[in-house]
C-alpha cells in the first residue's frame, strides 16, 4: 500500500479551478448538464450538485476505509507474530467495530478496535462491545 507524503504542485494548483467549475457548471456550461439529462435550474436549488458530491465522497471514503483496515490488520499481524497480542479477528460489516483483539489469554484481556479516518459523522458511529476491556478508535 502506498501512502502519499506529498502532492504534485501542478495537480494541487488545479483544485480551486475544478471546484469553481463544478460549483458554477449550471451557469457556465448549462448545455453540458442538459446533454447529460440534467436540468440546470435544479442543479443547486434541488440539491442535484450536493447529492452527487456526497455520493462520490461516500464511495471514496468506503474505498479508503478498506485501505485503512488493511494497514491496521498489518500492524495487528506484526503484533501477533512478535507475541505482543495473542490473536485478532476482523469483524467486517457484522459489527460496529472492525477488529476483535485478544491481548492475553490468562487473564483474558480483550480489545475492540474501530478504524476511523476522521471524516464527517463516522467518528460518532461505533459501539464498544460489553466484553471489551479496551476500546480503541
Amino acid at each position: 500500500m502506498l501512502l502519499p507524503c506529498s502532492h504534485d504542485p501542478k495537480a494541487t494548483a488545479q483544485i480551486k479551478p475544478a471546484i469553481d467549475l463544478l460549483q458554477r457548471l449550471d451557469t457556465l456550461h448549462p448545455k453540458v448538464l442538459e446533454a447529460h439529462g440534467l436540468t440546470p435550474a435544479d442543479y443547486h436549488p434541488k440539491l442535484v450538485f450536493r447529492s452527487a458530491v456526497e455520493s462520490i465522497r461516500g464511495t471514496y471514503i468506503a474505498s479508503s476505509l478498506t485501505q485503512r483496515q488493511g494497514l491496521v490488520a498489518s500492524v495487528l499481524e506484526a503484533m501477533k507474530v512478535n507475541k505482543a497480542i495473542t490473536d485478532y479477528k476482523p469483524q467486517g460489516a457484522r459489527q460496529r467495530f472492525d477488529f476483535e483483539v485478544m491481548v492475553a489469554k490468562k487473564p483474558k484481556e480483550m480489545a475492540a478496535v474501530e478504524v476511523k479516518g476522521g471524516e464527517g459523522n463516522s467518528i460518532g458511529i461505533s459501539d464498544r462491545p460489553l466484553w471489551a476491556n479496551e476500546f480503541i478508535v
